[in-house]
C-alpha cells in the first residue's frame, strides 16, 4: 500500500493549483479588462493585492503554530469557503473599494489558508529523506496554475466578460477543494508512521532513519529560530524571488501588450512559463538529493534574472522565438524556487514547529511581495512605463541570489553546522 503522505502530495498539488491560479496568475490576465471597464489606473487596481498580502502576512504568523497544532484540514475548509464567497462577490463589485475588499479577502486570508504555508509545512512534516522530491511534485500546483490559466481564464473573459469569469471560478475553486481538504493529516506520528514511509517496526534497519533523528534533534522552536542569522538571510530571499516573479506575474501581461503582442501571443507566452516550471519539478527534486541546496537555489535566481533580461530585450526587439525562450527560462527558475526554498527552511529548522517559524518570516517577506508590485504600478502612473520597475526586479533578484550564498545551516547551539 503507498504511503500516504503521497496522497498529501496529490493534495498540495490541487491547493496551490487553486490558491495560486485564483490570485497572482489570475490578477494578472484580469487586470486590463477590468481597469478598461471601471477607467481605474493600475495603482487602484494592485492596491486591493498590495493589502490582501499585507493581511496574509499578519494571518501567517497565526496560522503557522495551528497548522503545527492541529493539522491543515480545518484551516484549509475554512479558506475555500472564504474563497469561494470572495470570487463570487467579486463578480458583483460597481466600486472600487468593493473589489479592494473582496481582493483583501480571497488574495489575504483564503490564499494563507489555502496556499504555499499550509501545504508545503505539512509535506515537510511528513518526508524528510525524500522531501525535495515530495515538495518538487508538491508544486506542480503553482506550474499548472501558470501553465493552464491563461488558456482557460482568456478565452473566457474574451467571450462572455470578466464577471462571468469569477463566477466560474467560484463554482470550480468549490468542487475541486472540498474533496482535497478531508485528504490532509498533520504528520505521520498521528497514525503511527513515520516520515517517508518507514515502519516503526524497522527502526534498526533503516540508515535513512538517522536523518529523521537528526531532524527531531535539530528542530528548532521560534524564539530560537530568531537569533539564527540564517533566517533573515532566507526571510531577505523569499521576499526578494516573490517580489519579482509576482511584479512579472502581474504586469508581464499588460507590458506584453502596450509592446504591441497580441493577446493570444501573450497568453502562449505566459503559459510558456507554466511549461518552463512544470517540466523542472523533477530535475530540481532529483539534484536536491544531489548538490547543495542553497547552490541550487542561487541558480534559480540566476535563471529568473536571465529568464527577465532575455523577455525585456525580446519584447522591445519584436522577436516572439527569443521571447518564447526567455519565458521558458524564467519559468525554469520559478520552477525550482518554491520547492528549493521550502527544503532550506525544513532542513535548516527541522520540521517539528516548521510552520511556526515560516509564520513569523511571513510579515517581512511579504513585505517585498506586497510592496514592490504596487510600485511598479505607481511608477507606471507617474511615468507611463515600466523601465524604472523592471530595473528594481532586477536590482532585487540579484539581491536575493546573493543572500541565499551567505546562509549557512545552524544549530541548536547557535553555531553553523554542516552546509545544507
Amino acid at each position: 500500500m503507498p504511503f500516504y503522505g503521497w496522497w498529501l502530495v496529490l493534495a498540495a498539488i490541487v491547493g496551490q493549483f487553486v490558491a495560486i491560479g485564483s490570485n497572482q496568475t489570475a490578477a494578472g490576465i484580469l487586470l486590463t479588462p477590468i481597469t478598461k471597464d471601471f477607467g481605474w489606473s493600475k495603482s487602484q487596481y494592485t492596491l486591493g493585492g498590495t493589502l490582501a498580502f499585507v493581511l496574509s502576512a499578519l494571518v501567517g504568523l497565526y496560522v503557522g503554530p495551528k497548522i503545527d497544532r492541529y493539522g491543515p484540514r480545518i484551516v484549509m475548509m475554512l479558506g475555500t469557503h472564504l474563497l469561494v464567497v470572495a470570487l463570487f462577490l467579486s463578480s458583483l463589485v460597481n466600486k472600487l473599494w468593493q473589489f479592494t475588499l473582496m481582493q483583501i479577502l480571497s488574495g489575504g486570508l483564503s490564499y494563507s489558508l489555502l496556499g504555499p504555508l499550509v501545504v508545503n509545512t505539512t509535506l515537510s512534516k511528513w518526508f524528510v529523506q525524500k522531501r525535495g522530491l515530495a515538495i518538487a511534485f508538491g508544486s506542480w500546483g503553482v506550474s499548472l496554475a501558470a501553465t493552464l490559466i491563461p488558456h482557460l481564464l482568456s478565452p473566457i473573459i474574451e467571450a462572455y466578460g470578466w464577471r462571468l469569469s469569477y463566477q466560474l471560478m467560484a463554482i470550480f475553486v468549490w468542487f475541486i477543494l472540498m474533496p482535497t481538504c478531508l485528504i490532509m493529516r498533520r504528520q505521520p506520528e498521528d497514525f503511527g508512521m513515520l516520515p517517508d514511509g518507514i515502519n516503526k517496526d524497522q527502526l534498526n534497519q533503516k540508515p535513512s532513519l538517522t536523518l529523521i533523528e537528526l531532524d527531531r534533534t535539530n528542530s528548532f522552536t521560534r524564539s530560537e529560530a530568531i537569533s539564527t542569522q540564517a533566517l533573515w538571510l532566507l526571510i531577505l530571499a523569499t521576499g526578494c524571488s516573490g517580489a519579482a516573479i509576482m511584479t512579472l506575474l502581474l504586469h508581464g501581461m499588460p507590458f506584453l501588450l502596450e509592446s504591441g503582442l497580441t493577446r493570444e501571443e501573450a497568453t502562449l507566452a505566459f503559459s510558456i512559463v507554466g511549461i518552463g516550471n512544470l517540466l523542472c519539478k523533477l530535475c530540481w527534486g532529483w539534484a536536491l538529493g544531489k548538490f547543495e541546496a542553497k547552490k541550487l537555489h542561487a541558480m534559480t535566481f540566476i535563471l529568473l534574472l536571465g529568464g527577465l533580461l532575455l523577455i525585456l530585450y525580446a519584447a522591445t526587439t519584436k522577436e516572439l522565438m527569443l521571447l518564447m525562450v526567455g519565458f521558458f527560462i524564467f519559468g525554469t527558475g520559478f520552477g525550482g524556487q518554491i520547492p528549493i526554498s521550502e527544503y532550506l527552511w525544513a532542513s535548516y529548522f527541522g520540521r517539528e514547529n516548521i510552520g511556526s517559524i515560516k509564520g513569523l518570516g511571513l510579515p517581512f517577506s511579504v513585505a517585498f511581495l506586497a510592496g514592490v508590485p504596487m510600485i511598479a504600478s505607481l511608477i507606471y502612473d507617474l511615468t507611463g512605463t515600466y523601465f524604472k520597475s523592471w530595473i528594481l526586479v532586477i536590482i532585487l533578484l540579484a539581491l536575493g541570489g546573493v543572500s541565499i550564498l551567505c546562509t549557512n545551516k545552524p544549530n541548536k547551539m547557535g553555531r553553523l553546522g554542516p552546509l545544507a
